[in-house]
């Protein structure tokens, strides 16, 4: 009687006993370098085959309407920062100082971070040189969070202690990692990331580590490093020798594995702007007859195995999570920073897809987007819902528990109920603000502003685009005998490009034509077409 009492009384009280909270997923964003929706088999290319894209994508959910910015660093503000290019971008290789980024959110939300890969965000950092920069303890952005009661993960005080900000100029060299910080840009420290492993660019390397490297290097004259093969690393704030027998993309995932490994007891955030697919295009480890000197020129023929390869080190990632059992406690996300680089032919069937990197047609802005979280994912799912770069900060704040900023407006929103299964909140459209070289009174590339449906674009010129009918855009649509579902079509991508400040961009120097990269664009797709023809 007495032990049925007892088990009576525990049973009334285990409901009120303090439960252990659900440990937070652990995140790893992979983003690839020029590599559009064309490129990868699960998404209907026919010209290259990427068995472990489609093994992943099959056991995960594939995005069919994903959208980039058109060209790299434009794409990297977007993603990084939630928000439009028309709040923030200010200029090419530019992350402008005081921006909040996603690792600066999950770290303060206690996250460990790390990322490796490609940065180009610091502007001029190395070329015009300034003191190091010191953490603030107040000023401008104090008020950048909600804060929270004293102490909290995610308070004011936590977030400027642990992010990394950087504001005034006195602290010395030595105590950044020896980098020295341009006027605009911003290094990955202040972004948030506790560990990194990078491709460094040849003004990122100190007078000693450059001067290593070229002796040791087989770049053509005029090379200033390279990626892949015999990269120039700096691995937490160090020169790391390498050899031409080592491939940049497999330093850059080993030291993901390692973090992993390292930090699989507590929540942690991995960003991967990966070097692949850019050019130049170069063998593999897993290419076949290729010669020393193939790893040091470019040849388009290898663009295949680059996409491959990709989706092997992916394959890589997804194993170790497996392998140390934490695979259903992590979300994994692959995407592209645009579309794939000029002069790429692929097809999806008998639709040719020139590579169109740094135009805002579809080829340039349309990427892939898999995501994998065991347990969580519906496997072999499809969201054909609507996703742009600047919803990447809402959701990953939002998967995390973490803190927005508040005082800017973030123009995402998050896509994790569609991971779950859930209907979510999906856009009615995406809108793109692109203006490569906003100072530039002779811009290479056309300023432009769009909003897109899925089907229909509207420019800011008044243009309207029937996409999948004009893919190149050369035949906008007659408004004056537009139909009813048109208009209506007309009607919400105007409000949509309201909703972005004003701009009256100067495209005078085109003279109304063209620009000379995408006129070779279209000529080159009509004379591919045209041979296709007559076979």
């Amino acid at each position: 009687m007495k032990r049925l009492i007892l088990f009576l009384i525990l049973v009334s009280i285990l409901p009120q006993l303090p439960t252990v909270a659900a440990r937070r997923p652990n995140v790893i964003l992979m983003m690839a370098d020029d590599c559009g929706y064309e490129a990868l088999a699960c998404n209907g290319g026919t010209t290259y085959e990427t068995p472990t894209f489609d093994r992943i994508a099959s056991a995960g959910m594939r995005f069919t309407q994903c959208y980039s910015q058109p060209v790299c660093t434009p794409s990297r503000v977007k993603i990084m920062t939630g928000q439009s290019n028309a709040r923030n971008y200010v200029a090419f290789g530019v992350l402008r100082e005081g921006e909040v980024t996603f690792g600066n959110v999950l770290k303060a939300a206690g996250y460990k971070t790390c990322v490796t890969g490609k940065w180009q965000l610091s502007g001029n950092a190395g070329k015009k040189i300034r003191t190091g920069l010191k953490t603030p303890s107040s000023g401008p952005r104090a008020s950048v969070f909600s804060s929270g009661k004293d102490g909290e993960v995610g308070d004011v005080g936590s977030i400027v202690d642990a992010a990394g900000y950087s504001q005034t100029k006195n602290e010395p060299l030595e105590a950044r990692g020896g980098f020295q910080t341009g006027p605009m840009g911003m290094w990955w420290q202040d972004c948030g990331f506790d560990e990194s492993c990078m491709w460094a660019y040849a003004h990122y390397l100190q007078p000693k580590d450059l001067e290593h490297y070229r002796n040791s290097s087989k770049l053509k004259k005029g090379k200033s490093s390279s990626r892949f093969w015999k990269p120039s690393i700096i691995e937490n704030g160090q020169y790391r020798p390498t050899t031409e027998a080592d491939f940049g993309p497999d330093i850059y995932t080993d030291f993901i594995l390692d973090f992993i490994e390292r930090n699989q007891d507590e929540p942690f955030f991995v960003y991967y702007p990966m070097a692949l697919t850019h050019a130049p295009f170069v063998p593999t480890p897993h290419s076949k007859g290729f010669t020393s000197r193939d790893k040091f020129a470019s040849n388009r023929k290898y663009f295949g195995d680059m996409v491959r390869y990709s989706g092997h080190l992916m394959g890589r990632i997804i194993g170790k999570l497996e392998e140390i059992g934490i695979a259903e406690e992590t979300l994994v996300i692959f995407t592209c920073d645009n579309g794939t680089g000029r002069g790429v032919e692929s097809w999806m069937g008998d639709r040719l897809v020139m590579g169109g990197k740094a135009f805002p047609i579809d080829a340039g802005t349309h990427v892939p987007m898999i995501a994998t979280w065991k347990g969580t994912i519906e496997p072999g799912s499809v969201c054909h819902d609507l996703v742009e770069f600047s919803d990447f900060m809402p959701t990953l704040a939002e998967l995390g528990h973490a803190k927005v900023p508040t005082d800017r407006v973030l123009d995402g929103r998050s896509f994790l109920p569609q991971l779950k299964g859930q209907k979510g909140n999906p856009r009615d459209s995406v809108v793109v603000h692109y203006d490569k070289d906003p100072r530039s009174a002779t811009p290479k590339f056309r300023r432009v502003r769009f909003a897109f449906d899925g089907r229909h674009k509207l420019y800011l010129d008044g243009r309207m685009i029937d996409v999948p009918n004009d893919y190149l855009e050369q035949a906008p649509l007659d408004m004056k005998q537009a139909t009813t579902a048109t208009l209506n079509a007309w009607a919400r991508l105007q409000s949509a490009l309201a909703t972005l400040p004003a701009w009256s961009p100067d495209n005078s120097s085109f003279k109304g034509k063209p620009s000379k990269d995408f006129q070779k664009l279209l000529d080159v797709h009509a004379k591919v077409m045209e041979t296709r023809r007559t076979k």
